[in-house]
């Protein structure tokens, strides 16, 4: 499967789970108090290739 985006793309326009543990790691995460906000918007940039400082 290939993914192409355009313009832009964030955990705050999509909705995105962790395949194996069904985590949410977008922005449910803040709007259901389920903390680790940045934590999972990290992993999402990792996961996307995304080096962070």
């Amino acid at each position: 499967m290939k993914w192409y985006w355009g313009d832009e793309f964030s955990p705050d326009g999509s909705r995105l789970w962790d395949k194996e543990t069904l985590e949410k790691m977008d922005k449910d995460r803040f709007r259901q108090s389920l903390g680790g906000l940045i934590e999972a918007y990290e992993a999402v940039a990792r996961r996307l290739g995304v080096q962070l400082d």
